[in-house]
């Protein structure tokens, strides 16, 4: 059972600041030309960013989406987060692509948007969508059953 004070922070900034770690050790990997540890890494970044995604695709943005009806900001704002959710894992497949072809060019490009991007679209994701989940907030009651559902996916991870 999560106990913790505010689980959607826990879980999903934590997770957000360990994939961008990661991804900046897939750099330095690639920097390096060691291409089977960066293959890897990418393969197992690729996967944790879908279910990361597919977590919050069902967890997160729905009871989101029911409080923005009245709000058209945050539902201008939703339309954009969803469709970076599209976009994101075919960067991360592009990074994936280009380790294994040793292309550390495209790989460095890729993974310097891939940077960029998720930046952004996690710091519009903790600024506009993760405080309605905290304690007192709007969506309060939908915040654990969001985190375990993100722990659960990452603990049956690889099944990308």
């Amino acid at each position: 059972m999560l106990d913790i004070k505010d689980p959607v922070e826990e879980a999903f900034i934590g997770d957000h600041r360990q994939t961008e770690q990661q991804f900046a050790q897939v750099k330095t990997l690639v920097d390096r030309a060691a291409w089977p540890d960066a293959v890897t890494l990418a393969k197992a970044l690729a996967c944790k960013l879908r279910e990361h995604i597919n977590v919050e695709d069902a967890w997160v943005y729905p009871p989101v989406e029911r409080y923005a009806q009245q709000d058209e900001d945050l539902q201008r704002t939703l339309a954009i987060l969803s469709k970076r959710h599209l976009e994101i894992p075919a960067y991360a497949e592009e990074i994936v692509a280009a380790a294994e072809d040793e292309d550390a060019d495209e790989a460095s490009a890729v993974i310097d948007l891939l940077v960029r991007v998720l930046a952004d679209h996690h710091g519009t994701e903790e600024q506009d969508i993760f405080p309605l989940f905290k304690a007192g907030a709007p969506l309060e009651g939908d915040a654990a059953a969001a985190a375990r559902a993100l722990n659960a996916a990452h603990q049956a991870g690889g099944r990308s």
